[in-house]
C-alpha cells in the first residue's frame, strides 16, 4: 500500500509503502501461504527512490537516433534537459523553424556535447546558453542521441 504523496530530496523522489503478504481485501496473495501462515508475520515499510521527472524517457541505443518535438512556443532564455548519457552516450539539441531548418547559431554542429547524467543540464551552443531571441516564436526541438535517455526538457 502506497503512502500518500512523495518527498523530494535533491534530484530524487521518495515514495513510501507498506508491504504484507495480503491483498487489499485482506486475502492472502497466494492461498497456500494461508495454510503455512508464513505471510502473517512478515511485513514492513519500504521506499521507492526515483529520479526527478524520471517516469518515462526517450531511450536510444548505441546505433543512435533522433526525435523532434511538435511545434511549440516557449517563454524563457535558457533550455535545460533531464538526461542520462552515462559514460559513453551523447546528446545534441538543435532548435529548428517550422520547416525543419536550424536557426542560425542553434544547429546540431553548434551544440556543445551533452554527456553524463544530470536532471538539470543547461544546453549551450558555442559557449552560450541564451535563446531569448527565439522566445515567442514557433520552434521545434530536434534531439540527436546515442546511447542515452532523455527524460524531460524545460525552458526557464
Amino acid at each position: 500500500m502506497m503512502g500518500t504523496g512523495h518527498v523530494r530530496h535533491g534530484n530524487e523522489l521518495y515514495m513510501y509503502y507498506w508491504g504484507t503478504g495480503r491483498l487489499h481485501d485482506s486475502i492472502f496473495l497466494r492461498p497456500e501461504l494461508a495454510e503455512t501462515k508464513i505471510m502473517e508475520g512478515p511485513h514492513g515499510l519500504g521506499v521507492v527512490r526515483q529520479r526527478l521527472d524520471g517516469f518515462m524517457s526517450v531511450t536510444v541505443d548505441t546505433q543512435g537516433g533522433s526525435i523532434t518535438t511538435p511545434p511549440l512556443v516557449f517563454e524563457g532564455s535558457k533550455l535545460f534537459v533531464n538526461q542520462n548519457c552515462g559514460a559513453a552516450g551523447t546528446l545534441f539539441v538543435e532548435i529548428q523553424d517550422l520547416n525543419g531548418n536550424p536557426f542560425a547559431g542553434y544547429s546540431l554542429a553548434d551544440c556543445e556535447e551533452i554527456t553524463g547524467n544530470d536532471v538539470d543540464w543547461q544546453v549551450r551552443w558555442r559557449g552560450s546558453s541564451e535563446i531569448n531571441r527565439l522566445e515567442g516564436l514557433p520552434v521545434r526541438l530536434h534531439f540527436r542521441m546515442r546511447r542515452s535517455e532523455l527524460y524531460a526538457f524545460q525552458f526557464r
